[in-house]
């Protein structure tokens, strides 16, 4: 036996392995017998990376006529890179096409829904500030047990379920507040004994429809009574909606991380699939609403009714559903010691600067989805044109997507997370200068940074931090304080700004939070955090155990470019074994 590798007999909580689903773990963890990547000589659970003697190596299939050299491993792994389909990923590309394609069609006019409901500005300011508290307890837990059992493909086929049947409550059992005889309702029928409600800000006001009789104060409690029920109706439907869309999210980011690196792709290749289906959908849904949902009102009125946003979306996610069914990702399930794992990154500088990053980011892309459509409406924008601003940020991402790996390299994923910041700034702020709403597709843009390589650069690192067994876990904490906590806090905070000072102070106020955190960020990662690198190693190499080596290296890279190139080049090294 070759004198470097260490025997079963010998085996310490530092050797290391690399499995077949990704994860590098202390061997006396590996579980995965004769499938892990680093075995040689058909010695099972025997070697760390550093340790392999870069001769012939065999891999643990077990057959003698299966070993292959380095060069050779690099070589197949090459043409497989090259090849224009990859077979085991189509499913996926698939799924995350009509998963994206789908929240496109619906999630950017929920808030023209609301309103159109008859959800006034601070009732919409309630829920958007309530939902993301609900979906940052929820949605960890979910994943949480998705870790715990392993088994993401039947939570995440729960979850698409659930957006279905929220989907259509919404749709179908939330009242809308506003009808007349003039201005026929578009999310309810009209009812003989209904009245006409406008939208205060501080209670409801309610005149006698055409025709209808002045039953007095009955009539205004009745009225009272359905006033309520639409808002809190609305909102208890929207929190289970909201949980289950984020998880689908976070499983599906999860799922797509796992199966590329263990298909030799990358997860900006397979995101480039979701947001191609953002681009092409988005204004197909608004110029079906624009051009055949409508009613006319009496004085001329165009009313738009948003009933086909629902349609696809519940079309769209039933064949993600049921594609779902079709795929087979294994990643492994929680480890015992979990606390032993996590505590580490709780007490890293630099995990606590790269949360909060993520969730001043969450806010200011939380402000614009919540906010940005109804001040371009304002600025008389037609429905198309909110449709084509989607459409524009999805296509500008594609190619920096599809390359994101070499930017992630080239620039390092912090700084790109710097540079979004930034980028909101200055997007935000010229937003508010706005008097022409066809001027917004310079700054939609923008969205190749603010958006696309923000999120390639948080999911990469939220997976290099990850403590064994609990990617999905960290996945849904990451997305929780994007989509959720920050969307709720930017649209708090810029709903709140739009009631006392209007659209434009908001759009600067939100816009100068982004500038005061990439400075901060700036500053604390150039002339503290790398300083405090070595410290950090020594306390998370005592702490993690067996894992120490791995979690090391993945929570260097957080701030230092030349350790993650590094760190890179052995994870590289290893799928080149893989591919033999």
């Amino acid at each position: 036996m070759n004198p470097q590798l260490k025997t079963s007999e010998n085996l310490t909580d530092e050797t290391m392995a690399t499995c077949t689903d990704g994860q590098r773990r202390s061997v006396p963890q590996c579980t995965c017998n004769q499938q892990c990547l680093i075995h040689t000589q058909g010695q099972p659970k025997t070697t760390a990376l550093s340790q392999i003697d870069l001769g012939p190596t065999k891999m643990c299939s077990g057959s003698a006529d299966q070993s292959d050299t380095i060069e050779q491993a690099s070589s197949n792994k090459a043409n497989k890179n090259n090849s224009l389909i990859n077979v085991p990923l189509i499913p996926l590309k698939m799924i995350l096409f009509t998963w994206y394609a789908a929240g496109a069609c619906l999630l950017p006019y929920m808030t023209l829904h609301m309103k159109q409901l008859g959800l006034n500005m601070a009732e919409m300011t309630a829920v958007y500030a309530i939902l993301p508290i609900i979906q940052l307890l929820g949605t960890p837990i979910a994943g949480f047990i998705a870790d715990k059992t392993g088994n993401y493909k039947s939570v995440l086929q729960l979850s698409l379920a659930t957006c279905i049947v929220t989907t259509t409550l919404i749709q179908y059992a939330v009242p809308a507040r506003k009808t007349s005889s003039n201005q026929p309702a578009v999310s309810t029928p009209p009812m003989s004994n209904a009245t006409t409600s406008s939208m205060p800000t501080s209670g409801p006001s309610t005149t006698p429809a055409s025709g209808m009789p002045d039953y007095g104060h009955e009539q205004d409690n009745t009225m009272d009574t359905l006033y309520l029920v639409t808002f809190w109706l609305y909102l208890f439907i929207r929190v289970f909606h909201q949980v289950a869309v984020g998880l689908s999210y976070v499983l599906l980011d999860t799922t797509t991380i796992v199966l590329a690196e263990q298909n030799n792709s990358s997860y900006g290749r397979q995101r480039f699939w979701a947001i191609l289906a953002t681009g092409v959908f988005s204004p197909i849904c608004g110029f079906v609403i624009d051009n055949y949902s409508y009613v006319i009102a009496e004085n001329g009125e165009k009313i738009n009714n948003y009933d086909p946003a629902f349609y696809f979306f519940n079309a769209l996610t039933l064949f993600t559903l049921i594609k779902a069914s079709m795929i087979k990702v294994e990643i492994s399930a929680l480890p015992t010691n979990v606390w032993g794992n996590v505590m580490p990154l709780l007490k890293s500088a630099n995990v606590w600067i790269f949360l909060f990053s993520v969730f001043i980011m969450g806010s200011c892309w939380g402000f614009l989805e919540s906010f940005l459509f109804i001040y371009l409406k304002q600025l008389q924008a037609p429905n198309y044109l909110l449709g084509l601003t989607v459409t524009v940020g999805a296509l500008i991402g594609l190619p920096f997507l599809y390359g994101s790996d070499w930017f992630v390299r080239k620039f390092g994923a912090v700084q790109l997370l710097i540079v979004a910041l930034v980028v909101y700034f200055i997007r935000l702020v010229g937003y508010s200068y706005l008097n022409d709403p066809w001027w917004c597709i310079p700054y939609e843009l923008m969205e190749a940074f603010t958006l696309h390589l923000m999120w390639v650069s948080t999911v990469q690192l939220a997976y290099q931090i990850s403590p064994p067994g609990m990617l999905a876990t960290l996945q849904a904490v990451v997305g929780g304080l994007n989509f959720g906590v920050g969307r709720g806090f930017g649209s708090l905070v810029g709903g709140s700004v739009i009631v006392f000072y209007g659209n434009r102070i908001a759009f600067r106020v939100v816009g100068s939070m982004a500038l005061i955190t990439a400075i901060l960020y700036a500053s604390l990662h150039y002339l503290f955090l790398q300083p405090l690198e070595v410290h950090d190693k020594k306390k998370v190499n005592r702490m993690i155990g067996g894992g120490s080596s791995d979690q090391l290296k993945r929570t260097n890279s957080l701030s230092s470019s030349k350790r993650r190139r590094q760190s890179a080049k052995d994870f590289e090294a290893a799928k080149d074994i893989e591919a033999c």
